[in-house]
């Protein structure tokens, strides 16, 4: 063990967790490069499985681009290297081992790519995108007119070896993206530091999000050895990712909903539709609280029928108080019985509409008016007398 590495295993291990050697044991932080320079330590391969890439022997692009000022450039400079390189048979062991992967860590020079060095713009030039890379290569004539984005991205990860390559190294990520494995770029390349929205936008063209956070820098000419930049930089930004999926998929699971979600539009929708159907309930609730309310202060359900008979019951008793008429006393009566043996009546034996206004009049709120007027004739008969 080095000493740079002594004074780091001494000093530093303290800062991971308990809980992440438990996690260790089942997944570790698969790392592809092809300098066998960053070999893991002992120790680092606790938490790192290391593929060491051979980069062989540079040769020639594939043929499809000899005809571009860009591909005779690169063969000139011998800065393709066909047999290095991330291969597809690296690429099946990624999908068959997927469940004991907690991170994927590429290099990018001779590993990612097969170039060592591939030309895209310095960022003098103002090349900070591969939009810009684009511009300013057919600004130089090096590549058509018709190049687009996708196509330069196409040219950058081709392996001239395998025409599969593109695809199946989408397809891998892809799945890793949808497993919530993070991706991360550790590099050697200046282009780590000035240019990481290049790396951002060919991930795009594989139909994968890398966060910007997640491309570092670190070898021999980076800030420290890439085994060190894994363990003190990219395990941290690991935890914090892994913390931030199992929070969503908790709060997701609780509320019924799908526990793995995809990046782009689909989460805003769920928590829409959530939001929705917790207004809906909250709503239904308050609705049921208030019927519940009213109930009680009106004493209970009471039957309206009986309330309306009750009340004809009533008016017909007040009336018979105040009759002077036997016939009509008499007639109320049998109109009372009737109600209350509910035995129908025919229009003769009972009260007539007329008789049942007066009824109507005579009960209730209009005994006041009723006292009023016989009042009044005795005092007209008064004074009639006098």
């Amino acid at each position: 063990m080095l000493p740079r590495e002594e004074k780091w295993h001494n000093g530093k291990t303290n800062r991971i967790s308990k809980n992440m050697d438990t996690k260790i044991k089942e997944k570790k932080i698969w790392f592809f490069d092809d300098d066998s320079y960053n070999t893991p330590s002992t120790h680092q391969s606790q938490f790192i499985r290391f593929f060491q890439i051979v980069p062989d022997w540079p040769g020639s692009v594939s043929e499809k681009y000899h005809n571009t000022t860009l591909a005779q450039e690169d063969n000139k400079e011998e800065s393709y290297y066909p047999k290095s390189g991330v291969k597809v048979k690296h690429l099946e062991k990624i999908i068959k081992r997927i469940n004991k992967i907690r991170a994927l860590v590429f290099d990018w020079d001779k590993t990612l790519t097969l170039f060592e060095g591939v030309r895209v713009g310095r960022p003098s030039d103002g090349v900070t995108n591969l939009e810009n890379s684009v511009k300013m290569l057919k600004k130089w004539k090096y590549i058509p007119e018709s190049w687009s984005s996708s196509k330069l991205a196409r040219y950058i990860l081709h392996d001239s070896t395998n025409e599969s390559r593109f695809n199946k190294l989408s397809e891998t990520l892809k799945l890793a993206q949808s497993k919530k494995i993070p991706i991360f770029i550790l590099t050697n390349n200046t282009m780590g530091t000035d240019q990481k929205n290049l790396f951002v936008d060919i991930f795009k063209e594989l139909g994968v999000h890398l966060p910007i956070t997640h491309i570092l820098r670190g070898g021999s000419r980076g800030p420290k050895r890439k085994g060190i930049t894994i363990l003190e930089d990219i395990i941290p930004l690991i935890e914090k990712w892994e913390q931030q999926q199992n929070y969503v998929k908790e709060t997701f699971d609780e509320e019924g909903k799908i526990s793995e979600i995809t990046f782009g539009g689909r989460r805003r929708k769920t928590r829409r539709k959530t939001r929705r159907k917790t207004r809906r309930k909250t709503r239904r609730k308050t609705r049921r609280k208030t019927r519940r309310k009213t109930r009680r202060k009106r004493g209970g359900d009471v039957d309206n029928n009986k309330l309306r008979d009750l009340k004809v019951q009533a008016t017909i008793a007040s009336a018979l108080n105040n009759s002077n008429d036997d016939s009509f006393e008499n007639d109320a009566i049998e109109f009372l019985q009737s109600l209350q043996s509910n035995k129908v009546i025919d229009q003769e034996e009972g009260l007539d509409e007329t008789e049942l206004k007066l009824i109507g009049l005579s009960g209730g709120k209009n005994r006041k008016t009723r006292r009023k007027k016989k009042r009044r004739k005795k005092r007209k008969k008064t004074k009639h007398k006098r």
